[in-house]
């Protein structure tokens, strides 16, 4: 390993360094592979390194996942494991992988940033995780070549495990604030994300540039020297690795020795398949899945009284695994809802303006409507003082004038508050009920009103 880092990103920098496979019994350094070592800048918890690992490897089950729908394109994530130098001084580790030899990209991040390199993979596999794991995470800070990537996160809705980087919900929305679904979002049968008509505006208008991925590569090369950048000149990841792979890794020896040169060994490129979506969607409707019991006999599942109990049972089964899917549709919705709240936070302080300034107060009031269609609590709560006209500290910006019909439409989220437990909601709602103030003007077809129709 090399003593000086050839590269550093946010948190971590990056040492080059050739590893001798364990079924070699000599130095052949012919047969050595490089890899990428990294480490953290600022001390870590020795956890840190092995939480790093489990978040690469968590993704890369996720990558497997998405290729089981047969996208044009398929992702891996590299393989990723910890060394010890227990012979140096407080035997510090690394995470090490293989060299990715290639273009490398930074496609998206972890705080909505997208390159302007358009690519639909990238965007699509997170998007894919979001909707898999039902909202309760979503993999971003997709970088790599071609579609093998490295160094991936996780946001998790409750902001658990993956480090400092995970963001929680706030992640999420910073993501699906630089998304648009594409037509490979539409073949994986996502749900595509509500945007504002201003969000969708400035997207759609966004300058993209064309890129053909060329195919991937393991690098086990090691023949022209590269010369290790000085501290003031060290580069990021991205610019790094995208200088490392227009030539060969250079020679990593002890004092006064050198090192043979090693053949590239290729891998199986995931790029340039050439399956177009539409082929592919024709190939989705072909496809029959077979029956269960096509080939039992009339009446081979007629219970007999014996059975009966095992039948209960199944039933029973069953019962559970649906209410348990019910469970988890409510808390994706419930995740959502949160998702779209912080979408209006964001709007609300201007973070997706050109100058990161200007309020968007269009898209705030656009994603609390979202939220309160998933039941957020807080939406409901504070879209019901909006339209009653009752003081509220929190998005005090956004206002709505005071009309019979604002009114009614205000307690139409009250009474819905009410519904999900809201204390301070119940008794607003009683006290409307019981005096009639405060329920607005209903046409009249509604004149019998005794709740609001959800």
């Amino acid at each position: 390993m090399q003593t000086e880092p050839f590269a550093r990103g946010a948190m971590r920098e990056c040492f080059r360094m050739k590893k001798l496979s364990k079924f070699v019994y000599q130095d052949d350094w012919k047969k050595a592979s490089n890899y990428v070592a990294k480490r953290y800048m600022k001390e870590e918890k020795r956890s840190t390194y092995f939480e790093d690992v489990k978040l690469q490897m968590d993704a890369k089950l996720w990558g497997e996942d998405y290729n089981k729908k047969d996208p044009p394109k398929k992702v891996d994530i590299i393989q990723t494991y910890i060394i010890e130098m227990n012979e140096r001084e407080d035997s510090p580790l690394y995470c090490v992988e293989h060299l990715i030899d290639g273009d490398y990209i930074k496609y998206n991040s972890n705080s909505g940033y997208v390159t302007d390199i358009k690519r639909l993979t990238p965007q699509a596999f997170s998007h894919f995780t979001f909707e898999r794991s039902a909202h309760q995470l979503i993999v971003v800070d997709v970088q790599g070549v071609g579609d093998l990537y490295t160094d991936p996160q996780i946001h998790t809705f409750g902001a658990q495990e993956y480090g400092e980087a995970n963001l929680g919900a706030k992640g999420m929305a910073l993501f699906f604030s630089s998304h648009i679904c594409s037509p490979l979002c539409e073949f994986l049968g996502l749900v595509e994300f509500d945007l504002s008509r201003k969000e969708l505006e400035h997207l759609k208008s966004k300058k993209w540039k064309s890129e053909e991925p060329s195919g991937t590569v393991v690098s086990t090369s090691s023949a022209n020297s590269l010369d290790v950048p000085s501290e003031g000149q060290l580069e990021t990841v991205g610019e790094a690795f995208r200088r490392i792979s227009q030539s060969n890794w250079d020679v990593l020896a002890e004092p006064g020795g050198s090192v043979p040169e090693s053949p590239m060994t290729p891998l199986t490129p995931f790029s340039g398949s050439g399956t177009s979506l539409s082929s592919l969607n024709e190939k989705k409707q072909r496809q029959k899945y077979d029956s269960v019991g096509d080939d039992q006999e009339e009446g081979s599942f007629s219970l007999d009284h014996k059975d009966t109990a095992a039948a209960v049972e199944v039933a029973k089964q069953q019962i559970k695994k649906l209410q348990d899917i019910a469970d988890k549709q409510r808390e994706g919705l419930a995740i959502l809802g949160m998702v779209h709240f912080e979408m209006a936070n964001y709007n609300l302080i201007g973070r997706f303006s050109e100058d990161q300034k200007t309020p968007d107060n269009e898209s705030a009031m656009f994603h609390l409507e979202k939220a309160t269609e998933c039941d957020n609590l807080k939406a409901l709560e504070l879209l019901s003082k909006m339209y009653l006209q009752i003081p509220h500290d929190e998005f005090s910006e956004l206002s709505v004038s005071d009309t019979p019909s604002n009114q009614c439409r205000g307690f139409d989220y009250l009474y819905r508050a009410a519904e999900l437990g809201d204390r301070e909601a119940m008794v607003r709602v009683a006290e409307a009920l019981e005096t009639g103030i405060g329920l607005g003007e209903r046409p009249e077809e509604d004149a019998g009103f005794t709740a609001p129709q959800r």
